[in-house]
């Protein structure tokens, strides 16, 4: 599970532009995931 969550993470802050993304993609990952 944890090397998913850094594979989407990788994934998603390639998407995102800018760090406040990459901390609401990140925060959404987590919610889903607990």
């Amino acid at each position: 599970m944890q090397n998913f969550n850094n594979l989407t993470i990788k994934k998603l802050a390639q998407k995102c532009q800018t760090v406040d993304e990459v901390k609401e993609a990140v925060k959404v990952i987590f919610r889903e995931t607990m």
